[in-house]
């Protein structure tokens, strides 16, 4: 099992479809020093499994990719150095993008659905931090400031898919486009981001596009590799996760295309495990030379309490508040912004807006309930003319 993210080895290992494969006693040193080659966690994300189970192969995080000339034609200012203006998730809001983003369909992408819940922790990260004082003191529980906090990030993501040009089946359409100038953005993984970025530059000759990580909005995940039950060559298996570990392997992710031991026909664009690779040896051969995981790791921390049961409830909720009713949500987001913006509309407009089906308490037994599938064909339903009803009020206010 190559490929995937954390969340699907894990239950493939609880499950017991993947078994020990051995890594542990046949390189021990790869455990040991300070920091060992392989890092077990670090900002709330699991490299790899303690019962063997499986191992991160390469780093994965997620962030904005961006047509630097669309984005001049709408009015921003492009920094000297390079790069593109937009930095952190509550960018992507700008009025400005107005019809210029491009979004994936979070229940057709596993990782659109990673990168949307890492956009949430980070607004509650921030929405928290701003009720310490409340929550220090005892005027504010833990259960309702995070119910506070879902809120704040739900709307964000309302307002963003309220800028959306499409909302697209396939997570790496949106680079592409971006690349093209159909869109002026988008959400995507650093991998589609990173090579779509490389390609326009060496075929077009200057840089048209730009890929970010926003700073301290992004864990570093990892796509692991692991052993099946019952491998039917089980010898070769092991040999092969043992060279996808190994440095020989390893220079294969993020070396440039040519370079002695890189890769011979495409670059791969991802960031290797090893923290042993992230040398001035191998770094002066690698695509993105000034990558720092561990330390993007250390900035950020996953809190898998707030959302990490909650990532099936994601994939149905965003789908039916941003896609399923895009046109209603396009509506009531462009009166907004026509009255001014969020900040200069009434304060019961945007609680209008903000307003959700459920609290973030009640997550877990929503959670529930869609597992089965009568029960979540229904909520589904409930939800659609929830948000319907309410995007269609924020209209009917602002005439």
């Amino acid at each position: 099992f190559f490929g995937g993210g954390q969340y699907d080895l894990s239950n493939q290992a609880a499950m017991g479809t993947l078994v020990p494969c051995g890594v542990r006693e046949r390189h021990p040193e790869w455990f040991s020093g300070e920091p060992p080659v392989l890092i077990q966690a670090k900002g709330g994300e699991t490299w790899y499994d303690k019962g063997d189970c499986y191992y991160g192969a390469c780093f994965s995080s997620f962030g904005i990719c961006q047509n630097l000339d669309r984005l001049a034609a709408l009015g921003y200012d492009l920094p000297e150095a390079g790069g593109g203006p937009l930095r952190s998730w509550t960018d992507l809001a700008d009025g400005r993008l107005y019809g210029q983003l491009g979004l994936a369909d979070p229940s057709k992408s596993g990782s659109i659905t990673k990168c949307f819940e890492l956009l949430i922790q980070k607004q509650m990260h921030d929405s928290m931090e701003r009720m310490a004082v409340e929550l220090a003191s005892g005027a504010l529980s833990q259960p309702k400031a995070l119910n506070v906090a879902w809120q704040d990030a739900m709307t964000l993501i309302k307002e963003i898919g309220g800028n959306a040009r499409y909302l697209t089946f396939s997570a790496s359409q949106v680079p592409v486009d971006t690349a093209r100038g159909q869109i002026a953005a988008g959400m995507c993984i650093d991998v589609y981001g990173r090579s779509q970025s490389e390609w326009e530059q060496r075929h077009i000759g200057r840089e048209i596009m730009a890929y970010h990580t926003p700073e301290a909005a992004s864990s570093v995940s990892c796509d692991p590799i692991g052993m099946f039950r019952g491998a039917p060559n089980r010898e070769r298996a092991q040999m092969f996760i043992d060279f996808v570990l190994s440095q020989e392997g390893q220079r294969l992710w993020n070396s440039r295309l040519g370079v002695p031991g890189g890769p011979r026909r495409y670059s791969l664009q991802r960031l290797p495990v090893r923290s042993d690779m992230y040398t001035d040896e191998f770094r002066k051969d690698m695509s993105a030379p000034d990558a720092q995981p561990f330390q993007l790791a250390g900035e950020f921390t996953y809190e898998g309490a707030w959302t990490g049961a909650l990532f099936g409830v994601l994939r149905v909720l965003i789908r039916v508040m941003v896609i399923d009713c895009q046109d209603e949500l396009q509506a009531a987001w462009k009166a907004i912004l026509d009255a001014g913006g969020p900040a200069a509309v009434p304060p019961e407009v945007m609680a209008e807006f903000a307003a959700l089906p459920f609290a973030h308490e009640e997550g877990a037994d929503i959670a529930k309930a869609l597992r089965q599938s009568e029960q979540g064909t229904i909520l589904a339903r409930e939800w659609g003319l929830f948000f319907r009803a309410h995007y269609g009020n924020v209209v009917k206010m602002l005439k």
